[in-house]
């Protein structure tokens, strides 16, 4: 999806160079859905700096492949999001059983931040979902008819592959029914891949997709979704680790077979299952 991006009107040297090193590593690697090297994931990453800048997270900070960096103090990835509860101890009230093994609560209050590179600065008024692959009636939708579609409310908890949980919290979306009766996938589709902004890519099967429970999320506890937490729009997929749930989504490719997305070629485990801790591989 990436190589048809309208950042390519960029004309600078930049741009150039940046563009050139992202089609040289991807003719060699198979390209966006093949394995990412370093070079692949840094020239994706400076596109994204080019075209949209760094992504503030302290004063003086802003978040890089590996972290963060500037004047302050580095931050690994990993530690760039909310602190949870310090203590391992439940609040009064919270059934155990709703806390998966390894798992810690957060503080009702805070909802971590994590993800690769920047937040996307969306035109709205240009984006559009695309819904394709192994369908019999491919569908494109802009932001306008998406949230013309049919919306329902969702009670759930998530959970993080980083260890921590929220519990109960009420999510707004397109249930993916609704996506799916208008798609009908063919009858080889096994598999469903999230397209998302910089080539980010993640895959469920579509037997867990189609669960009641998913939706094509824009809204948290009332409210429209933060930049920062998927706006314009996520894919919610609470019965796996959260990193499922793409934020920044553009597309779903259904699909005969698996292909691994970003965090899945880095060694996070392809079932993403809480329950089993099944988090790497």
């Amino acid at each position: 999806m990436i190589r048809n991006d309208p950042r390519r009107l960029d004309q600078s040297p930049e741009a150039h160079i940046l563009w050139s090193t992202y089609d040289q590593v991807t003719r060699c690697c198979g390209g966006p859905e093949g394995i990412r090297t370093p070079g692949l994931v840094s020239a994706i990453h400076a596109l994204s700096q080019l075209s949209y800048g760094p992504t503030p997270l302290r004063k003086g900070q802003y978040a890089i492949d590996c972290g963060t960096a500037g004047p302050r103090p580095a931050v690994p990835i990993l530690a760039t999001m909310a602190f949870p509860f310090k203590s391992k101890r439940l609040p009064e009230g919270v059934d155990p059983a709703r806390i998966p093994p390894g798992q810690t609560l957060t503080a009702p209050d805070r909802w971590p931040l994590l993800h690769f590179g920047p937040v996307p600065k969306t035109d709205i008024a240009h984006w559009d979902l695309r819904v394709f692959g192994a369908v019999e009636h491919e569908l494109r939708l802009d932001y306008g008819e998406l949230r013309a579609l049919p919306s329902k409310e969702v009670v759930a908890d998530i959970h993080c592959v980083t260890s921590w949980s929220r519990l109960g919290d009420t999510w707004t979306g397109v249930p993916i029914k609704e996506i799916l009766d208008r798609v009908k996938p063919k009858p080889e589709a096994k598999y469903v891949m999230a397209h998302c902004e910089y080539g980010y890519t993640t895959s469920v099967p579509l037997d867990v997709l189609a669960k009641d429970e998913n939706l094509l999320c824009y809204g948290w506890n009332g409210e429209d979704l933060t930049p920062e937490h998927g706006w314009p729009l996520r894919l919610f997929v609470p019965s796996k680790y959260f990193w499922k749930s793409a934020k920044w989504l553009r597309g779903l490719e259904f699909m005969e077979r698996n292909r691994l997305g970003f965090w899945e070629q880095r060694g996070y485990h392809d079932e993403a299952d809480p329950w089993k801790e099944t988090r790497y591989w």
